[in-house]
């Protein structure tokens, strides 16, 4: 890979300056990694455009990744100048491809065809498979060999495990306080409306309720309110990790439809049982003691 920086696009000085987006402007004050292939890899796809043939050999082309094409502007046929080392290069689109980043391959945003950059000064780079165990063989390697920079993937992945762990206990502690919040704001209400529910009980056992068709009652009520809110939050919660999954992480939103189905499950039974819990006391007490009372 050659390390160039875009200038300029058909003729015109780039300033980052020049895009609204964050992202355009970083992509636009940093340095590409520009590589060369004679085939496209397996893990890319052509969008628009043609690959070239070993006739094109040496010729000034380019293909651009499809993200960084649309984040920049940038089409088929448009020529871009680049500054290696204080040398121009202008090369000219030829074709947008989709990489497929999760296949731990080696990708590049920018390629050319052989012998465009051939004499630039390059670095190069490789992935590969190292077994668990086999680690000795990789440290002599580096030793002989100093000017080697060995990037291991898996210690990193763990590291993002490590962090995905913890925002994931977090937000299950976060879970955990709301949820007991929830059955405090329950109980609060309840008490607040503990009068009112008396006087609806002690109406319906005076109408003929018995006891056990009051609770069956207040559970169908509770029950019901916790479930239209817990399908409220269900709606609230995927609209707001599609939106972080999408605009903000640059990842594919998954809906979790067993979680989402066994949230309203709980809710509907733990909600009702909270109120059952803060309610009972009266339904044992006779109608008549009950009237005396309100």
């Amino acid at each position: 890979m050659v390390r160039g920086r875009l200038i300029s696009k058909n003729g015109k000085i780039i300033n980052p300056t020049q895009w609204a987006d964050e992202r355009a402007r970083r992509l636009a004050e940093r340095e590409f990694n520009l590589s060369w292939a004679d085939k496209l890899q397996s893990d890319n796809q052509l969008l628009a455009g043609y690959w070239w043939v070993p006739q094109d050999y040496g010729k000034p082309y380019i293909s651009l990744e499809q993200d960084l094409a649309k984040t920049l502007g940038i089409q088929l046929g448009d020529k871009l100048g680049f500054d290696i080392a204080g040398n121009p290069l202008t090369v000219t689109v030829t074709n947008i491809r989709k990489v497929d980043w999760d296949t731990m391959r080696v990708n590049f945003f920018a390629v050319t065809p052989p012998g465009v950059l051939d004499k630039y000064s390059a670095n190069y780079i490789s992935s590969f498979h190292l077994p668990l165990g086999a680690d000795a063989p990789m440290n002599q390697l580096v030793r002989k060999y100093p000017n080697l920079t060995i990037i291991d993937v898996a210690a990193l992945m763990q590291q993002v495990r490590g962090i995905m762990q913890k925002m994931s206990s977090a937000i299950e502690y976060v879970f955990a306080f709301s949820l007991i919040a929830g059955v405090a704001v329950l109980y609060a209400a309840l008490v607040a409306t503990r009068e009112e529910r008396i006087s609806e009980a002690t109406l319906m056992r005076v109408f003929g309720a018995s006891r056990r068709q009051v609770g069956i009652a207040y559970l169908a009520e509770f029950a019901c309110i916790g479930l239209i809110a817990a399908f409220v939050a269900v709606i609230a919660a995927n609209f707001l990790a599609y939106y972080l999954s999408i605009k903000v992480l640059n990842i594919p939103f998954q809906f979790n439809p067993a979680l989402a189905i066994s949230t309203m499950l709980i809710a509907s039974i733990i909600i009702p049982l909270a109120a059952w819990l803060g309610l009972r006391g009266f339904l044992n007490v006779p109608p008549r003691q009950l009237l005396n009372s309100i």
